[in-house]
C-alpha cells in the first residue's frame, strides 16, 4: 500500500521564506515541517495498492487547468489537528478551477476524494499546544505553481517524507 497524494510544491525561494517564518515564530515544544515537506495539497487519495498507480497517473495526465498563483496571507492556528497553517486569501479562481479538474479526474478513474470542503493551506508547524491568535502574514507571500504532482508518503526513522512519484505540468490547453 501507498500512502499518496496530489499537491502543488512551493519555488525553492518561497520555500525559503516560509521555513525562515517559521524559524522565527514556531511556538516552544511544536514540530516545524521540514523545510523539503512544504507543499499544499489538493487531494489526500490514502492508503492505496500500487495497482491503482495507473488509475492515479492517468487522472494527473487528464487534469486541464492553468498554472497557480495565489497570495498566502494568513496565519491559522487550527487547534483541532494543532497546526499552524499558512493560508492564501479566500477566492483565487485558477486555484478553484484546478481543484474541479482533478477531482472530476479522480471520479472518472474511480479514485478516492475527500467528502471535506477544500481548504487550501500549507501546514508549517504540527504539535501546537497553546492557542494562538491568528495573524496577517505581512509581507503576503505569492505562491505560484505550473506542475501538479504526486507525492508518497514515507514514515522513515527520522520523521515522514515526501517523494514524488510523478508530475505534469499544469496547462489549461494541453
Amino acid at each position: 500500500m501507498l500512502r499518496l497524494f496530489v499537491a502543488l510544491w512551493p519555488t525553492p525561494a518561497l520555500r525559503a521564506r516560509l521555513a525562515a517564518w517559521t524559524r522565527e515564530h514556531a511556538p516552544e515544544g511544536a514540530r516545524p515541517v521540514p523545510p523539503d515537506n512544504l507543499h499544499l495539497t489538493l487531494a489526500f487519495l490514502g492508503n492505496l495498492p500500487e495497482e491503482r498507480l495507473g488509475a492515479v497517473h492517468a487522472a494527473g495526465a487528464e487534469v486541464r487547468a492553468a498554472p497557480v498563483s495565489m497570495q498566502l496571507t494568513r496565519i491559522e492556528h487550527w487547534a483541532r489537528p494543532r497546526l499552524l497553517c499558512a493560508v492564501p486569501a479566500i477566492g483565487n479562481a485558477a486555484c478553484a478551477a484546478l481543484m474541479i479538474a482533478l477531482r472530476q479526474a479522480l471520479i472518472t478513474h474511480q479514485l478516492p476524494i475527500e467528502s471535506r470542503p477544500f481548504q487550501p493551506h500549507v501546514t508549517l508547524v504540527r504539535k501546537v499546544r497553546k492557542p494562538l491568535t491568528d495573524c496577517d502574514l505581512c509581507p503576503a507571500l505569492t505562491w505560484s505553481s505550473d506542475r501538479l504532482k504526486l507525492v508518497v508518503s514515507e514514515s522513515t526513522q527520522g520523521g515522514v517524507r515526501y517523494r514524488e512519484l510523478a508530475g505534469w505540468p499544469l496547462d489549461a490547453r494541453k
